[in-house]
């Protein structure tokens, strides 16, 4: 494979021409969608089961990601603020 024209065309791309600023209400349509949990124990517990278990008690919800943010503390984005409001709903 010739490697001058991989870089020929990627030569304009450039970061300046990137935009990651958000909106006030783009930024707020995303925090609708996310919920932030930590599980309480002195010590870090294994992700995968736990990632597990709460795709089993949340089975109700379709499609909800999990993201490890620190130790025990986990992200939780879902596709619509529904979603959301019904698992906090079922709380715990």
């Amino acid at each position: 494979m010739d490697m001058d024209s991989p870089i020929t065309k990627t030569e304009a791309l450039s970061w300046h021409d990137l935009n990651l600023h958000s909106t006030p209400k783009s930024a707020k349509a995303t925090l609708d969608k996310i919920l932030i949990g930590r599980l309480l124990g002195n010590r870090p517990l294994n992700k995968f089961a736990i990632h597990s278990s709460i795709k089993v008690s949340w089975n109700f919800i379709q499609n909800f990601l999990i993201e490890d943010m620190d130790t025990n503390k986990l992200i939780f984005t879902f596709r619509s603020p529904q979603d959301k409001f019904k698992v906090l709903n079922q709380a715990p």
